[in-house]
Formats: structure tokens, sequence, C-alpha cells
């Protein structure tokens, strides 16, 4: 079969017949199983407690917020790729967990402008860990994702949807994800150990190990727990050495003294993983794009260990080990203390605070396509900084091997190739993949302390409380360059030398590991951050039936701190200069970037974000609420915007501003549960500000525009017991969304003359889909439990001008489980059972023309050479879990 045959054939089983027949094999393989009546629905959830987009804890059937909740036993059942996937469980949560298991994509109800890539991941929204953010600080690639990774100690989690976000959570109007963690107070009762074994992709192993166990110290009152996991795999694509490798370990000790009780923890991570959101796979077109010929989605592009290589320092940034075999190595420490004290019935007091010690190393490699008569190809390895672009000559590329690969003339005309011994060039003619490695140190340290006193007079609730963080943060970049490599998966960094037809002299381009103008532009950012809450809130229990709440959050921050950016050194042009080594005829060291400039900046930002509703319990059964809610967002990350002293001292802050209208309805029964939310969120303020050059060659800033969009839509979550043992889930979301006013600068040539600021109105939203959801259908009989999840995300614009769409994609899940005893379950999954693929981004062509728009590209190449990023294809996994 083509190998592209999957792809193209994914419309031919219905969605249905999928389902029907999943359901009917697990049914039928197990007809000697005893009838027993699976365990009792949902039913039981609304009554359960919440602490996530409450103020204080609350029932949950009383809470007037969007709120579902993930339990541990759903978690071991399943086979999530990231701690995002679980979140796919949630309706109006959008996942891109494509990219691997950190520095994946999520976001709620639409609010997707400037959540497109795996550096600002989580833009609107909080990854929480047990109530507090997870990193102090985000931004230029730092993002939560990587530093909290899902193991045996997870208790639960509670994923809030707009609404109340504005005033329970820090700087997160678009939704909290809170994972809550076993303690020693909650969980001390024994053990939990798992051991899981797998193949991913095209056969890679996959190892796991997972435990935690608590218990008490006597009859002491002090309670002690221990858990975490390591796990070895090698990923979806095969690679030469293990593409997630590491793990973690958390531990706390609890005192229940009677009137409160204190938690102290710690945890420990160590992690190596890879990412697949740079190394895209090549790919024909632009609507519902397909695998290049002769390539498969199990190709791996990541660089092998022949590519390490010491980038040489400079006044800026020291000197770093680039080394593809470490991938992104994550190390996170912290350390924190809960403390929750009843002074009496009526009045009680918590404080939770936590020390974090973050640090990321990132090795990647960013991959295109590009053909040889290509001039950005070669000025991405320096022939242009060093004055050698279209200079007449020869270029010779050469494997890592030793065999030619390609040879080209460089004349002032332009590039031609002489020889070409590449493979695939049915992919692109005359092409090569052309890379740009990144080699990043993000270190951080902060403290979040947060403190909540709530005050219950009769049937009125007060609450007030505080939230502090303070960071020190530094990114360190320093790039390794660009390479160029075959079309090939496993692909090795190639040899290019040119050779000057004037002197005759052979100048090395490239560095042993196959790198070009290594180290041409470092930056280091060093910045401290300040963030302050007030918060507040009332909840008036009006009548038995009626509860009313409000809140306000005032948020106030402040960061400062310097800039240092470097450029490429200008004696690199001089044919007499060495570079690094002193080598004139080694041009790949010549570039080592120079200190350009130091910007320092000092900002400051507050804002007020407030919310109230009201919601009434019509019956047991029924209830229903309305919510308002109106905030702020500072924007992440603005200080690595600031390339020079006057965007620092003039480009205005501008946090986006959102307004979300929602009201909840809710039906409880013992065999049905279902919820439908409609919602209306409003972003704008979204600051679009051109920069340019003015005619005396000052630098100045234009007058800015704003940016407005809308969603509106439903979101179902519902929990049916159809029979004893069959049970429905569905989590779906149904949402329509545009832009209301989109605007982008045209800057033109030099002076304001011809500015232009571009209008779109009415555009789409990108990555928007009208339909998305997850359905399950679980049959559970003794101790057998079988259980399809089918996932559905529909088509939706590439980008905001719409002129492209991602097609739809499915995805189907399968879990089996049997308890072997009471104390031991065996489970098996198939992760993409029909191997679907699904598109979640695609990579604009890489063009030998430059200066068109969008639309000139997409109808003059039609059938360009791009890149998409795609699901991960079919896995399965084999888990023993046993309690003790």
């Amino acid at each position: 079969m083509n190998r592209n045959a999957s792809l193209r054939c994914r419309g031919r089983v219905s969605t249905t017949a999928r389902l029907a027949s999943l359901l009917l094999a697990s049914c039928s393989a197990f007809p000697a199983f005893a009838q027993d009546a699976a365990p009792a629905p949902q039913d039981a959830s609304a009554n359960e407690i919440i602490v996530t987009g409450v103020l204080s804890r609350t029932a949950k059937r009383d809470a007037a917020v969007a709120i579902s909740t993930i339990d541990s036993d759903t978690v071991q059942r399943s086979a999530p790729v990231s701690a995002a996937d679980l979140l796919k469980n949630v309706p109006g949560v959008y996942v891109n967990s494509s990219i691997g298991e950190a520095r994946n994509i999520v976001y709620a109800r639409g609010l997707s402008v400037g959540t497109q890539s795996a550096t600002s991941g989580y833009y609107f929204v909080a990854l929480l860990d047990d109530g507090l953010p997870v990193i102090g600080i985000q931004g230029s690639g730092f993002q939560p994702d990587s530093f909290y990774r899902q193991d045996l100690t997870l208790k639960r989690v509670e994923a809030l949807r707009g609404g109340s976000a504005t005033v329970t959570g820090p700087n997160a109007p678009g939704g909290l994800f809170n994972y809550i963690s076993k303690n020693a107070l909650t969980d001390h009762d024994g053990g939990v150990a798992s051991i899981r074994l797998g193949l991913e992709g095209k056969s890679q192993p996959y190892q796991r190990a997972d435990a935690y166990y608590g218990t008490e110290f006597g009859e002491s009152g002090v309670y002690g727990s221990i858990g975490g996991f390591y796990r070895r795999s090698f990923g979806a694509r095969p690679t030469a050495y293990p593409f997630n490798r590491g793990g973690q370990i958390k531990a706390s000790l609890g005192w229940n003294y009677g009137s409160g009780s204190l938690v102290l923890y710690g945890k420990y991570l160590d992690d190596h993983n890879g990412s697949y959101d740079s190394e895209r796979i090549p790919s024909i077109g632009f609507d519902d794009p397909q695998i290049a010929p002769g390539l498969s989605r199990y190709d791996n592009y990541t660089l092998g260990r022949k590519s390490a290589f010491t980038i040489p320092g400079s006044g800026v940034v020291d000197s770093q080990r680039f080394d593809p075999d470490n991938l992104d190595h994550t190390v996170a420490r912290s350390v924190g203390l809960k403390w929750e004290h009843d002074v009496d019935d009526t009045l009680q007091i918590s404080n939770h605070f936590r020390f974090n010690d973050n640090r990321l190393k990132l090795n990647q490699n960013g991959v295109g396509t590009f053909g040889l008569d290509n001039q950005n190809l070669w000025n991405n390895l320096g022939f242009s900084a060093a004055g050698l672009s279209r200079v007449p000559g020869t270029i010779t590329v050469t494997g890592s091997n030793g065999q030619l690969l390609a040879q080209v003339a460089s004349a002032a005309s332009g590039y031609t190739v002489l020889t070409n011994n590449l493979p695939n060039q049915q992919v692109l003619t005359n092409g090569v993949i052309s890379g740009t490695g990144t080699s990043t140190d993000f270190d951080e340290q902060s403290f979040i302390d947060q403190l909540t006193i709530s005050k219950r007079i009769g049937r009125l609730t007060v609450t007030a409380g505080g939230y502090l963080s303070r960071s020190k943060f530094v990114r360190e970049l320093l790039p390794p360059g660009g390479y160029i490599a075959p079309i090939e998966s496993d692909m090795e960094a190639a040899q290019v030398t040119f050779t000057d037809a004037a002197t005759g002299n052979v100048y090395q381009m490239t560095n042993s590991a196959g790198f070009g103008s290594i180290g041409s532009a470092p930056v280091r950012n060093t910045v401290k951050n300040r963030s302050t809450s007030l918060f507040g809130g009332l909840n008036w229990k009006a009548t038995d039936r009626l509860t009313l709440d409000a809140g306000i959050r005032y948020e106030r921050f402040g960061y400062r701190g310097t800039n240092l950016l470097a450029s490429a050194n200008p004696q690199a042009r001089d044919r007499t200069y060495g570079g690094v080594d002193g080598d004139p005829l080694t041009i790949y060291d010549n570039l080592v970037g120079v200190l350009d400039r130091e910007v320092p900046f000092d900002k400051k930002l507050s804002f007020v974000n407030y919310t109230a509703a009201a919601n009434y319990r019509f019956s047991d059964s029924f209830s229903a609420y309305v919510r308002y809610a109106r905030g702020k967002k500072n924007g992440d990350g603005l200080w690595g915007g600031y390339d020079t002293v006057f965007k620092a001292q003039n480009q205005p802050i501008t946090p986006p501003l959102i307004t979300q209208y929602e009201a909840g309805f809710s039906y409880v029964s013992p065999r049905v549960r279902l919820t439908l939310t409609p919602f209306l969120t409003l972003l704008d303020k979204v600051n679009v500000v051109g920069q340019g050059t003015d005619l005396d060659g000052t630098t100045y800033v234009t007058t800015p525009a704003f940016n407005k969009t809308r969603v509106y839509g439903v979101e179902i979550e519902g929990d049916i017991r159809v029979t004893q043992q069959l049970r429905l889930t569905a989590a779906v979301t149904l949402q329509k969304g545009k832009a209301l006013e989109w605007y982008n600068w045209n800057m033109g040539q030099t002076g304001r003359a011809d500015d232009q600021l571009e209008a779109y109105p009415d555009s789409k939203l990108e990555n928007l889909a009208k339909v998305q959801g997850r359905i399950g259908l679980e049959y559970a009989t003794g101790p057998f439990t079988a259980l399809v999840n089918f996932t559905y995300l529909g088509s939706r614009p590439s980008s905001f001008t719409g002129l492209t769409t991602f097609p739809t994609q499915t995805q189907t899940d399968l879990s089996l489980s049997y308890d072997v005893t009471p104390d031991f379950r065996l489970g098996f999954n198939v992760s993409n059972v029909f191997n679907d693929i699904g598109i979640f981004s695609i990579q604009n062509p890489n063009l030998p023309v430059s200066g068109l728009t969008q639309t000139q590209i997409i109808s003059m190449y039609p059938n360009a050479t791009t890149g998409i990023l795609t699901t991960q294809p079919r896995s399965f996994f084999l888990t023993g879990t046993a309690n003790f």
C-alpha cells in the first residue's frame, strides 16, 4: 500500500461504523464474564467539592462555573501523550499535543490569538499545580507545559473555562487547569505501582514505571508520601537515541493538628524530551496537504549525534554545548507549604506558597525544504553576512560520509545546479532540507504565595485574599547556525565549501558538525518580574434555591531588566579576518556575534477584573446559572520584543480585554448527567503596532490599532448510563467565531509616507473548528471494562485570512482493562486505532522569490512544498497496576 494511503482513505470508513465495530468487537470478545452492575455513573459528582474557579471550597452543584473534573481512575485507564492530552476530555478546550510530551498548545473558547506556537501555548489560560502556577513567568519559549508531568501522584484534574477565572486565577482570564496531587494527608492508606510497556509509531519501544505510597507514622497524626515515575521511549518516529527519557520524584509530609493541617511537599523533575513542532514533515499543497511522495509520517528529521558541538561565546552569552541527543532538557526543583486552619466554624484561613527553581535547555533544529538555486538557502549558512553571496565560484555539498551530494555554480545572476546526487528529488526539484539550530538556556527562580481568608455570616460568605509572585529570569540564546541535509529520514548535516573563482581559495562554510554562521546573533534577557493581586468575593445564599456571587481582583505587574543583543561580526566580510580560530578560510566561525546594543526596560501595569453570577436550583435534579465576567490579560514576555531603546521607551502596553457571558444548565439523575453551557467571548484591544525607520534614520512606531474577535457557542458535557453495563460520555463544543476587526501594518519603504494600515474585516479565526469534541462508549461487566473514545476536530482556517483550511480530523482510542484480583489490574491501550493523520499546523514554502502575499503564494504555487505537523501515529501499551 502507498505510504499515504492511510491519509487519503480516512474518509472511506464512516466514523459511526468505526465506533460500532470497535464496540461490538470489545463486547463480544469476553462473553463469559458475569453481568455484574458497573460502578454507578457520575450521579454523585454534583456533590463533589471543587477548589478551582471558586474563592473557597464549594460543592460543584452550587458553583456557578463551567468546570469539568477528571479523576485518577480515568487517567490510569488511558494512555495520554502528555498532561495536556487529558484536557481532550473537557468541552470548550482545544489541545494540540502532537508536539510531544511537553511544549503543547492549549486554549479555551476560541481564545486562539497568540497561542499557535509551542513558545506561547498557554497564553490566555493557566496550568496550575495544586492551585499555584507551575512557573512564575512566561514568554519567549518558556511556558508551563515544559515543567509539569502527570504520573500516579495525580489525584484529579479540575478544568475551568472562562468566567470566574478572571478573579480566581492569576492573569488567566481564559481558563484554569488545576492538576491536583495526592499528598500525605489525602492519600496515606498504602500505595499503587504500575509498569507500562508499549510500541509507538513504527514499533519504537516505550517503557515506564510509576509509583505512589502514603502512610501514617505510627499514630502521631503525621503522614508521609512519596511517588514519581521514570520513562524511556523512542517516540513516534525512529531516532538514534531515546526521544523521551527521564522522570520525577515527589514527596510530602502532612500534619493534621485538629483545627487545621500543614502539608510540606517537594518535587524534583529531570527529563529530556524531543519536540516535533519545528520538525515538520515535507508535504505538498495548502488545502488538505499530503505528505510528499516517497516520504512517510514515520520519517525522522531530528539531527543525530554527529551534529553536537560547542558554540563559541561572545560578549553577550558564554559558550554553549549544542547536542541534539540532549533534546529539550528540563530540570525543575520546587518546595512548598500548604496551611489550612479553621479558627471556628465560620472562619477559615489558608496559605499556600512555593519556591521554584526551573531550568530548561533547548537543543532543537528547525526544518524546511529549499531548492539549491534559492539564495536564502545559502544565506542561512552565512554567505551573505560573510560577503560571499553571488560571488562567482563553486559551492560543493558533501555528505557526512564523504560522498558528493551536489555542486552549484554561484554567479552575480544567481545559482545554477551543476551536479545533483541528492535523494528524494520528487519532493522538490534540486531540493534539500535546510534548518536552523536552537540552543537556549532558561533559568528561573520564583516565589509564589497565595493567602485566603473566608468568613461565613449567616447565609453570606465573604472571602478576601492576596497573591504574590516574584521571579528572576534569564534567557540566553546562542544560535548554532544553519545547516543543510538531504531530504531523508535519519538525516545528517552536510559539509559545504565554496571555491572562489577569482582567487582559487576554498572556504569552509560549515564546521565539522555541518553548521555555518554559528553564534551569529546571541541574545541575553535578564528580567525581574513582580506580580501582586488582591481579590475578594461575596457568596450569598439568598434562598434555599438561589445563590448569588460576585468577585473582584486587582492585578499589578512590574518587570524590569536588560536585553543584550548582538549582531554578526562585521569583520566577517574581510577576507583576511580569521574569526574565532584565526583561520581566514574557515568562514563558519567568522560571524560569531558581537554586542550591538543594550536595551534596559522598566514597565508597570495594573488593572481590575470582576465577575458576577446567579445560580438557581429548580430541583435536586435541575439547576441553572448565568455569569458575566470582564478581565484583562497582561501580555507574557513583552520584554522579549524590546530590541531597541526607542521601542522599550515608547511602545505602549495595552492589555487585551476579555468580556465573557455564559449560562449553565445542569440535569442530574441516577442514570443521566447533562450540562449545557452557552457562552459568548469577546476579545478586544489586541494591540497592533508597526515599527519603521524615518527619512532621517530615526526609529518610530505607528499609532496603535486594535484587533477584536468574537466567539459564541455551546459546550455539551454528558454522562449517560444506557444499561447496567453500558455508559456513554460526551464532551462536545459547537462554536462559531470571527474577527470583528483585524488589522496589519504594512510599513513599506523608508519613511512614513507609504505606511498602510491594512484592514481585514470579518476575517476568520485561526484554528477555530465549528465542531470539536470527544465521545466515549464504555462497557463494563464483572472485572472487565472496555472503553472506546472517539475524538473529532472539524475543519478550520489555518490563518486569519481563511485562504486555506485544515481538514477535519478524527482519532479513535481503545482501552481494555481486566481486574485480575481486587489489587491487580491489567490494561491494554491502543491510541489512534485507525492510524488517522490529522494536521495541526502548516509551514509556508520557502520560495526563491520574496515579497509575495499569502494570496499570491497560494495562487502562483498551489502545489508548493510545504511542511506539516501531524497527529501522533498508532501506538500500543500494556500496563500492569498493583495496589498495596
